[in-house]
């Protein structure tokens, strides 16, 4: 399992958009967190990539 950390929005969704771009088909990302930490972020820039 891997874990980042992010301590903005920017690195959150520059996390996302480098997962995004380098994740293969079938790739199984799950998220996990309260409410507000930045899973649609995430998403939004795994989106991107």
């Amino acid at each position: 399992m891997q874990v980042l950390e992010s301590y903005s929005e920017e690195d959150t969704f520059h996390f996302g958009e480098t997962m995004g771009t380098e994740a293969s088909p079938g790739t199984v990302i799950t998220l996990r967190g309260n409410l507000g930490v930045g899973k649609t972020v995430f998403t939004k820039g795994f989106a991107v990539g």
